[in-house]
């Protein structure tokens, strides 16, 4: 969309730059949450990192300022990835304290079977 209205002239492939970054960060933020807490944590956390903080850019991405985009994308992938890598302890998630649990036991990250 922003090729659209700011890229007259200019190759598409210039503006996969922003999307991509996003999303490396993305990737490696929910990477390192699957790894704070469970795996499951991967696929929304990725979502949340990547479309979240688009969508909230969207005031910034209107326009086509680097300057600005810059200062307001950093702060807020910054501040969303602190976010979620916190919530598990803000909601003191019973599946995490468990996981914590084992590990200190030496028992490492694999469920007990029932049974």
């Amino acid at each position: 969309m922003r090729h659209a209205a700011f890229g007259a002239g200019e190759p598409l492939l210039a503006y996969f730059a922003l999307p991509a970054g996003v999303l490396a960060w993305a990737v490696a933020g929910a990477w390192w949450k699957a790894r704070l807490t469970h795996r499951r944590a991967f696929v929304p956390t990725l979502f949340y990192l990547f479309a979240g903080t688009l969508l909230e850019a969207v005031p910034v991405l209107r326009g086509d300022n680097p300057v600005q985009i810059a200062l307001m994308l950093i702060p807020l992938l910054c501040c969303n990835t602190w976010q979620v890598l916190t919530l598990h302890k803000l909601t003191g998630s019973e599946e995490t304290e468990e996981a914590k649990r084992r590990v200190s036991l030496g028992l490492g990250a694999a469920r007990p079977r029932r049974g």
